[in-house]
C-alpha cells in the first residue's frame, strides 16, 4: 500500500483500520503468501492470531454489553436524581413558603390580531369578581373582570405573560427572558423578538383594559406592575398546601381536609402541560406536580383515618395514575380495599405497583411495602389467601438492580 508520506508495509497495516475485517483480510494475505512459500512458522503464526481476533471479538462484544448496561444505569441515575432535586425543591418550598399576594384580585391576559377577543364570564369561586385572573395549572386562561382571553397574536405574546407572571415577585432581566423564550436564538434576533413581542404583549392588554398598564420596564428589566391587582391559581395553590400542612401539624385534621380538597381542585392539570417544554416551565412543572403527589397523599392517609375509604381511593387514584410506582398511595390503596373488605383489589394494587417498579427502575418493594402486603394476605380467608400467594410469587422473582431505590424512593 503506498500513501503521502508513508512507506509500503510488507503486511498492509499501515492504512488499514484496525478493525475484524480488516485483520481477517490481512491473516488471508499472509497465509497466502506462507502457503505459497511452504513456510510451517508463518503458517502456525497465523492460526494464533486468528486464535487471538477470536479472543478479541469475545472481549470487544463483551465491552459492548457492558457499556449498554452503563447507559442503562446512568440513565437511572439521572433520573434518580432529578426526582430527588425535586423532592429538595420541595422541602425548601415547605420550609419557606412562598410569599404569594393571593389577597389581592385576580389577572391574566391575552392578545389578539385586533385586540383581545374576550369571551363569556367564566369567574369561579376562586377568583374575585374583577381584576384579571391567572391560571397556569392545565389549559392556561387569562381573564380580565371576569372574561376569557381567547386569542393572541401568537405563541410568544402568551409565553411572555406566562413567564412574568409566574416570577412577577421580582424584575426579569431581559437577557433572563431572552433565554428562556427564545433559547435557540442570537443575541440580536432576541433583543428584536423581545421588544416585539412586549409591544405586542402590551397593546393588547390595554386594549383589553385601557384603564390598567401592567408591563412594566426599569433599567433593562421586566415584570408586572405590582400595583395592579391580580390572582394567579399557582399562588393560590401553594398557599393552600402550606395553610394544609400547618393544619397537620397543628392536629387539625377537619380543617387539613377542608383546605386540601380545596386545593386539589384547583390542580386542574400540570402546570403548563400544553403550553410550554422550556426548561423553566418544566422546573416549576416538577415542583407543583411534587407538591400535589404529597398533599393527596396526606389527605389520603386523613380520609383513612376517618374510615371513609371510597373518598380516599379517589383522592389516591390520580397519584398512582402519574406515579404508578409509588408506594405510599400503593399502601395506602391496600389498606382501604382491605379494610373495605376487597383484597382482591388489594392484591391488584400492590401487583401494579411491582411491576411499575420493576420495569421503571429496575427495582422491588421496599420492606415496609411487602410488609403490608403480608398483613393483609395473611388476614385473608384459606381460599384467598391461597389466590394472594400465587400473586406474591409471580412477582418475588423479579430481581433488583443497584443502587437507586434510597435515591428514588420517598422515604419510609
Amino acid at each position: 500500500m503506498a500513501g503521502e508520506n508513508h512507506e509500503p508495509e510488507p503486511l498492509g497495516l499501515g492504512r488499514h483500520r484496525f478493525t475484524p475485517q480488516a485483520v481477517v483480510r490481512i491473516l488471508g494475505r499472509i497465509e497466502a503468501r506462507a502457503t505459497q512459500a511452504g513456510d510451517e512458522t508463518l503458517v502456525s503464526a497465523v492460526v494464533v492470531g486468528r486464535r487471538a481476533l477470536a479472543e478479541w471479538q469475545k472481549l470487544a462484544d463483551r465491552l459492548r454489553e457492558l457499556e449498554g448496561e452503563y447507559r442503562g444505569q446512568a440513565s437511572l441515575e439521572s433520573r434518580a436524581r432529578a426526582r430527588l432535586r425535586d423532592v429538595l425543591d420541595l422541602l425548601d418550598k415547605l420550609v419557606e413558603p412562598p410569599k404569594a399576594i393571593s389577597s389581592q384580585p385576580a389577572q391574566h391576559g391575552g392578545l389578539t390580531p385586533d385586540g383581545p377577543a374576550l369571551s363569556r364570564p367564566v369567574r369561579t369561586e376562586f377568583e374575585p369578581p374583577g381584576g384579571m385572573a391567572v391560571r397556569m395549572l392545565g389549559t392556561f386562561d387569562l381573564s380580565i373582570d371576569g372574561r376569557r382571553v381567547t386569542h393572541w397574536h401568537g405563541q410568544r405574546t402568551r409565553s411572555l405573560m406566562q413567564f412574568l407572571t409566574i416570577h412577577r415577585l421580582r424584575e426579569v432581566s431581559r437577557d433572563e427572558l431572552i433565554a428562556a423564550i427564545w433559547p435557540d436564538v442570537d443575541e440580536d434576533g432576541g433583543r428584536h423578538r423581545l421588544h416585539q413581542g412586549i409591544y405586542e404583549l402590551r397593546s393588547t392588554l390595554r386594549a383589553a383594559d385601557p384603564d390598567r398598564s401592567p408591563i412594566v420596564c426599569v433599567d433593562g428589566t421586566y415584570g408586572l406592575d405590582r400595583q395592579v391587582p391580580i390572582w394567579v391559581d399557582v399562588e393560590e395553590f401553594d398557599d393552600l398546601v402550606s395553610t394544609a400542612m400547618r393544619s397537620v401539624m397543628d392536629q387539625r385534621p377537619d380543617e387539613a381536609i377542608e383546605v386540601s380538597r380545596k386545593a386539589l381542585e384547583l390542580y386542574r392539570g400540570d402546570f403548563l402541560s400544553r403550553a410550554s417544554d422550556a426548561d423553566w416551565a418544566t422546573c416549576e412543572r416538577n415542583r407543583l406536580c411534587a407538591r400535589f403527589v404529597l398533599l393527596s397523599i396526606q389527605l389520603g392517609e386523613l380520609l383513612t383515618r376517618r374510615g371513609d375509604y371510597r373518598a380516599a381511593l379517589a383522592v389516591l387514584d390520580p397519584v398512582l395514575g402519574m406515579e404508578p410506582w409509588n408506594e405510599d398511595a400503593t399502601v395506602l390503596k391496600m389498606r382501604c380495599y382491605a379494610k373495605a373488605g376487597a383484597r382482591s383489589m388489594a392484591t391488584t394494587a400492590y401487583r401494579s405497583c411491582v411491576d411499575a417498579l420493576t420495569s421503571e427502575f429496575g427495582i422491588m418493594p421496599a420492606a415496609r411495602t411487602v410488609r403490608v402486603y403480608e398483613q393483609i394476605r395473611s388476614a385473608a380467608p384459606t381460599e384467598e389467601r391461597g389466590r394472594l400467594t400465587q400473586a406474591r410469587g409471580r412477582t418475588a422473582r423479579r430481581l433488583p438492580l443497584p443502587p437507586v431505590p434510597d435515591v428514588a424512593r420517598p422515604a419510609q
